[in-house]
């Protein structure tokens, strides 16, 4: 018995073909592009649990080439899993898997590799979703049967994201897995690199060029997000994956309680039936049917997972965040002898040794206050104003006073002081 000739469909299985070509070269383009931004933003990035968002940080606020290089690394991640993914389906679906076969079966380690980097290089920014999205996938690794709990203290490097766990996923994402990469391209797909080269010719060339312009076009219009710093006491941070993977965290729900489906059972059968398949007699339509069922779950659980987090609060990028959180500190830390509405009159002015100023009127503020009100936010001022300069960072006691001064400062002397140092600005030109 042989398989169904594939010829039935000529046009189809073309356009197939075509789209596999196009998602190899865009995932080998993309792959070039990660590295060498890569390599750009290793040279400002500082693994360590205390610096790395700060380091992440300063490219976003310098803006400039540093900022773009993250923003295409960002991007260029979803980029590279999608076109492979595409890439492995497209082959599947004509018969490219059964007449290259390792270079088939070398695809879906690729994709593999692709989401290794991805879950390797999510926690570096050590921002809110890349803490907190990592512990929830070193949880779901715990649960692999016999060997997930050892896997996982592996890549924490103890029992908890600690100190040790940011380390080792950098050495992974910038030297172990880069490693496994070269070897591949330069073993495993030095063939069809070749094929390419002749029957491509500079058609491949001036593609590969579209292609590098149009990845630098989108960094330079979508900048990469930043959320605020992560902090392993704010329970209330709901996490979510990357968006190709709603699915996978949609179909988690269903499994609750059976985890071992999720991060054993569907990876086995997914992958063990990709490497078979080239060994299976199977006509085109069974292929084709099959594939059309799996992205109807995929996209159906997507889509079930957006509809259930609808309600859901906008997560906010550093910026707001630092907004909302200078208000919530001073309602925690201030508003209890400032007040609410910055009077002085909150309600532990009985218990303190001296009055506490007005925020709310002009004698308080001139040209100096900003700065002065920094300086004691950070230092303390004896006898009852605490110093937040070990609790909190620069930036968010800047917020903390730039959050009074919005909110507390009169407009009548903000006016007067604007005037002053227009004034001054005209004198001393």
């Amino acid at each position: 018995m042989t398989p169904e000739k594939d010829e039935s469909s000529p046009k189809i299985l073309a356009w197939l073909g075509a789209l596999r070509g196009a998602s190899a070269l865009c995932a080998f383009v993309f792959t070039g592009l990660l590295i060498g931004s890569g390599i750009g933003l290793a040279m400002a990035y500082v693994p360590s649990q205390a610096e790395a968002f700060a380091s992440v940080l300063y490219l976003r606020q310098q803006g400039g080439i540093g900022a773009l290089l993250r923003a295409m690394h960002y991007h260029l991640a979803s980029g590279v899993v999608v076109a492979t993914f595409l890439m492995v389906i497209a082959g599947l679906v004509t018969e490219e898997h059964r007449e290259r076969r390792w270079e088939f079966r070398l695809g879906v380690v690729s994709l593999l590799l692709m989401i290794a980097f991805c879950f390797t290089g999510y926690v570096l920014p050590m921002d809110q979703p890349a803490y907190w999205g990592t512990s929830v996938r070193l949880g779901i690794v715990e649960t692999v049967p016999l060997v997930g709990g050892l896997q996982a203290d592996m890549l924490r490097g103890g029992s908890s994201f600690g100190a040790a766990t940011l380390p080792r996923f950098y050495a992974l994402h910038v030297a172990a897995l880069p490693l496994v990469l070269v070897i591949l391209i330069l073993l495993g797909f030095r063939q069809a690199l070749e094929r390419a080269s002749l029957t491509g010719g500079r058609r491949l060339i001036v593609a590969c060029g579209l292609i590098a312009i149009a990845a630098w076009v989108v960094a330079a219009n979508f900048p990469a997000p930043l959320e605020p710093r992560a902090a392993s006491a704010d329970t209330d941070y709901v996490p979510r994956p990357e968006w190709y993977f709603l699915w996978l965290f949609q179909f988690g729900k269903y499994v609750h309680g059976f985890q071992w489906v999720e991060s054993a059972l569907l990876p086995v059968l997914g992958v063990g039936t990709l490497m078979i398949l080239p060994e299976l007699r199977t006509t085109w339509k069974l292929r084709a049917a099959l594939v059309t069922a799996l992205f109807g779950f995929m996209f159906g659980l997507g889509a079930l997972a957006l509809y259930e987090d609808r309600d859901l609060p906008r997560k906010p990028q550093y910026e707001e965040g630092l907004v909302l959180k200078a208000a919530r500190d001073y309602q925690v830390e201030c508003a209890s002898c400032h007040g609410l509405t910055g009077k002085a009159d909150g309600p532990d002015i009985g218990k303190l040794e001296s009055k506490p100023k007005d925020l709310t009127t002009e004698r308080f503020w001139d040209e100096d206050t900003m700065r002065n009100m920094i300086e004691v936010i950070t230092k303390g001022e004896a006898p009852d104003m605490p110093a937040f300069g070990g609790r909190l960072s620069d930036e968010e006691i800047l917020a903390i006073a730039s959050h009074i001064e919005a909110n507390f400062r009169p407009r009548a002397a903000l006016t007067v002081d604007r005037i002053h140092q227009g004034t001054t600005s005209r004198n001393l030109k």
